[in-house]
């Protein structure tokens, strides 16, 4: 069980100004920090940008060599298709892939041998994935 003990306020008026003046030079020092805190981001956004699309490159390649083995003989590109157009364009690749190699993406339907996991949506005969710039 806690006791509260209440004393009585006295104003000290020096007090009361060393207070604001510690207020007032907290205030200062944040937006010093602040400013350099944006200065630095912008600085640093470039790099950090291009290190994590160089990630993606990595992602693409080494997927590609787990996914069709070597010698790696792929063409990587970055496409930005219209909400609309995006099932279009699968279905453009998706036939550019029609060959040997992707038959194991293919349904049980269509003769491949995946069956129940090609018709996972994420399930390509290409290696596609996301970038989200928002």
């Amino acid at each position: 069980m806690e006791y509260l003990m209440i004393r009585d306020f006295e104003y000290n008026p020096e007090t009361q100004e060393t207070r604001k003046q510690e207020l007032e030079k907290l205030t200062q020092d944040q937006e010093t920090f602040r400013t350099s805190m944006l200065q630095w981001c912008y600085t640093s956004y470039g790099e950090v940008f291009s290190s994590w699309m160089h990630f993606c490159a990595v992602r693409v390649f080494t997927e590609s060599i787990l996914r069709y083995g070597l010698p790696p003989s792929f063409l990587s590109v970055v496409l930005s298709p219209s909400m609309k157009s995006e099932k279009k364009v699968r279905s453009i690749f998706e036939g550019l892939c029609d060959n040997s190699k992707c038959t194991y993406w293919k349904s049980e339907e269509d003769g491949g041998g995946m069956g129940s996991f090609a018709a996972d949506t994420d399930a390509h005969p290409y290696v596609s994935f996301t970038i989200n710039l928002i």
